[in-house]
């Protein structure tokens, strides 16, 4: 969660956007209502990016469940592990 609001911070988002994105989080969302809204490729890799920052990824389910969501966001296996490096520091 912290990281998720350091990344918005680091977007520079405003506080009506910051509201919208704390109450956000305190929702449960389906991967349907997750990726209805990458509306453009750049939202598709800001909405993976931000949901490596709130998952561990080394627990087999959600690992799988990125895999799902990276698939449903159109990104291929190399763009998204470019992302997944990125945001983890590996790049």
């Amino acid at each position: 969660r912290q990281a998720i609001l350091q990344f918005a911070d680091a977007l520079q988002l405003d506080s009506a956007g910051r509201v919208a994105l704390i109450r956000d989080m305190d929702r449960d969302f389906a991967l349907d209502d997750i990726t209805r809204s990458a509306v453009t490729p750049e939202l598709s890799r800001l909405i993976f990016a931000a949901s490596i920052c709130a998952i561990d990824s080394t627990a087999p389910s959600k690992r799988t469940y990125l895999n799902r969501l990276a698939s449903a966001l159109n990104l291929g296996r190399d763009t998204a592990g470019r992302i997944e490096a990125h945001v983890r520091g590996r790049t």
